[in-house]
C-alpha cells in the first residue's frame, strides 16, 4: 500500500482494495497524477513509482502499469528508458517530456519548494540510455538508440577508462569518435555488433529499425 503521509510503500496489504489506478487518472494519456487526486491513496494497492527497470521490462505490463501512480518525479526517467528497450515509444516521449518539464511546467505542483534536481539527472539518463541506448554490458560499451521520428540527431559524449567517446545518433546511423591517445583501440557493440574504434578515427554503424509494440500493453 502506498501511505499517503509519508509516500511510502509498505507493501500490499490483502485488506485494500485492488483497482487498476489509470482509469482513475487524467493528465497527459492518463498516466499521472493530478492535483489532489493522491489523496485515494489511502484506500488502494499503488506503488508511487517503479524504478527496478528489470521488473519493468519482465512484468510492467501486466502489473506495475496498472499499480504505478509516478507520484515521484523520479518514476517517468525509469519508465521512458524501459519504454524504449521494449518498444512503447509513444509512452517513452510521453514521459520523457513529463520528466524534462517538470519544474518548467510545475507539473509535480510542488517546484515553489526547489528544484527537482534528481529527475533532472533522470532525464539526462533517458537522454543517454534510453535514446542513445547506452548500457555497460561484460565490461562493455554497448548502444542500441533510438530517436523520435521528428529528432535530426542526437550527440552526447562519454568518458570511458580515460578516454573520451563522441557520441552521434541519427535516424539511420550512430557515429562514435574515439578522444584518446594515438594507437588506442576500444571495441564497443552496437546493435549486437562489435565494433573497433581507434583514437580520431571516426566509426559510422548503420542501425538497424527498432521494433514498435502497443502502447496499450507495456509498461503503464
Amino acid at each position: 500500500m502506498l501511505h499517503c503521509g509519508t509516500g511510502r510503500y509498505q507493501g500490499i496489504q490483502t485488506a485494500f482494495e485492488q483497482i487498476d489506478v489509470r482509469r482513475h487518472l487524467r493528465g497527459e494519456a492518463g498516466l499521472f497524477l493530478v492535483g489532489g487526486e493522491h489523496q485515494m491513496c489511502h484506500v488502494v494497492q499503488g506503488i508511487t513509482q517503479s524504478d527496478a527497470g528489470i521488473g519493468i521490462r519482465h512484468v510492467g505490463k501486466h502489473v506495475l502499469g496498472a499499480v504505478t501512480l509516478h507520484k515521484s518525479s523520479l518514476s517517468p526517467s525509469i519508465h521512458a528508458i524501459m519504454g524504449i528497450e521494449v518498444g512503447d515509444f509513444t509512452r517513452a516521449e510521453q514521459y520523457f517530456a513529463r520528466s524534462a518539464f517538470v519544474d518548467l511546467t510545475d507539473n509535480q505542483g510542488n517546484t515553489a519548494e526547489g528544484m527537482h534536481i534528481a529527475s533532472a539527472g533522470g532525464t539526462w539518463q533517458i537522454v543517454v540510455s534510453g535514446f542513445g541506448g547506452f548500457r555497460v554490458r561484460h565490461g562493455l560499451m554497448t548502444f542500441d538508440p533510438w530517436l523520435p521520428p521528428d529528432w535530426e540527431r542526437l550527440e552526447f559524449r562519454l568518458h570511458w577508462h580515460g578516454s573520451a567517446v563522441r557520441v552521434t545518433v541519427t535516424q539511420d546511423a550512430l557515429v562514435l569518435l574515439l578522444d584518446a591517445p594515438v594507437g588506442t583501440e576500444q571495441t564497443v557493440v552496437v546493435q549486437g555488433q562489435n565494433v573497433t574504434l581507434s583514437s580520431s578515427e571516426l566509426a559510422m554503424v548503420p542501425l538497424h529499425p527498432k521494433d514498435r509494440v502497443s502502447s496499450a500493453t507495456v509498461v503503464g
